[in-house]
């Protein structure tokens, strides 16, 4: 007797960390083999297929996969794709379902600018921003939905093989945990109250060669130097004039 998984966007984990199949048998949460065997079928783990005794396949009511520690028994709170079985013995994991993240990001929109606050500098192509003018008010122009809190929003940009996070962020109506950025210029206290970040003690131009995203990342990290597997904004920096003109930055969907 077999039933079957399917789940996408499964995202290669650093050595201390691994992925943990758990399921709903009857009333409790089981990580631990009851006569049930899970195994992927390809490499990419697209596909689980769970054989075993009828009873207990019938019992399983829904299933996710956890990101946790190497060794772990019971599941984290950082649940990365959930389904529930259908009358075909099928369930489709997805990080929509509500014991994941509980939406697709299909809702997420923004824009963003180029412009540096922290600095005179007339070359505003060395900072970018989630801002808007508001009444003469920068404020953020991201529009996200609120994640579970076992998962954080990390902005990036990336420029050829050159990755730079802009830091972590729960709410886009806030500054990221990179403030203005390591590299900015002397007037922090001029930098917006949202994420972004400015690049003036280093030679940076943004609009060479140069994406935009966010990415949705576990919280705590388990690689901090790489973007996860899911992204909910992306965009190609354009050659635009300074803020408070805008880019728009598109939903990738899941």
């Amino acid at each position: 007797y077999q039933r079957r998984v399917r789940g996408r966007n499964m995202h290669r984990l650093t050595l201390f960390f691994t992925y943990l199949l758990c399921f709903l048998h009857g009333t409790n949460t089981l990580s631990d083999n009851i006569g049930v065997n899970f195994y992927f079928d390809d490499m990419v783990g697209n596909y689980c297929c769970c054989d075993g005794n009828p009873n207990e396949l019938t019992a399983i009511s829904e299933l996710y996969i956890t990101i946790d520690r190497v060794g772990a028994t019971s599941p984290s709170s950082s649940v990365f794709l959930a389904g529930t079985y259908d009358e075909f013995n099928r369930a489709e994991l997805s990080v929509a379902d509500p014991a994941a993240l509980n939406t697709n990001f299909s809702t997420a929109t923004g824009n963003f600018s180029l412009f540096v606050f922290t600095s005179s500098t007339t070359n505003y192509t060395s900072g970018i921003w989630f801002a808007k003018n508001q009444s003469g008010v920068p404020v953020s122009s991201l529009i996200l939905p609120p994640l579970p809190a076992s998962w954080i929003y990390e902005a990036w940009i990336e420029q050829g093989e050159e990755l730079t996070s802009l830091g972590t962020f729960r709410s886009p109506n806030q500054k990221d945990s990179n403030g203005p950025g390591p590299f900015a210029g002397p007037n922090l206290q001029a930098a917006p109250a949202v994420p972004g970040e400015d690049f003036v003690t280093i030679t940076k131009n943004l609009t060479y060669n140069t994406t935009v995203f966010v990415t949705v990342e576990p919280f705590p990290d388990n690689d901090p130097s790489t973007p996860f597997a899911i992204t909910a904004l992306f965009a190609v920096v354009n050659q635009g004039g300074p803020y408070p003109e805008l880019q728009e930055i598109f939903s990738f969907g899941f």
